[in-house]
């Protein structure tokens, strides 16, 4: 039997879970399937699945790219619960709600109960952070050299004599 070339992520993790017996090692290979289409991958992070006893602990994973994001929130909006998309993409629950919400700021519909930023308000507050901190800095190299200067010139001037 012959099957299409599946057309986009939700076929090919469908199609990945129909032909994998175990739906453990579906799950994780549908979540690796997920992020390498996403372009999100990295040597030092473990899958859950297969993560050893005993493993070093403390690895921080890479910010999840936007496409892994958003076919998560559509995977949300088609019905599954956040706590199974938690389970098999090996992603907190709380990281959903998160871009759930996001995702509905930025649609102009706002969760009720939920104080989010819009990306475009998230990236203005991050430029702005930024520009503060420079300024900040700007700010304590010129009292530094004021400081120094003023050093200087009384160590220069002369006592004027009348």
């Amino acid at each position: 039997m012959t099957q299409s070339a599946p057309s986009n992520l939700l076929d090919k993790l469908s199609l990945l879970t129909r032909l994998q017996g175990s739906p453990l090692s579906a799950h994780a290979l549908a979540a690796q399937t997920l992020r390498n289409e996403a372009g999100w991958s990295s040597p030092h992070l473990t899958d859950t699945f297969t993560e050893k006893k005993g493993a070093p602990m403390g690895k921080t994973k890479p910010p999840y790219p936007e496409a892994f994001k958003q076919q998560i929130v559509e995977l949300f909006h088609s019905g599954r619960s956040q706590s199974e998309l938690a389970r098999e993409f090996d992603v907190s629950a709380v990281s959903i709600a998160n871009w759930v919400a996001r995702a509905a700021a930025d649609a102009g519909k706002p969760l009720s109960g939920k104080d989010v930023l819009t990306t475009s308000e998230r990236e203005e507050l991050v430029r702005l952070r930024r520009e503060v901190k420079r300024l900040q800095t700007e700010r304590d190299i010129l009292a530094k050299a004021t400081a120094w200067f003023a050093g200087q010139s009384e160590k220069t001037s002369t006592p004027s004599t009348r």
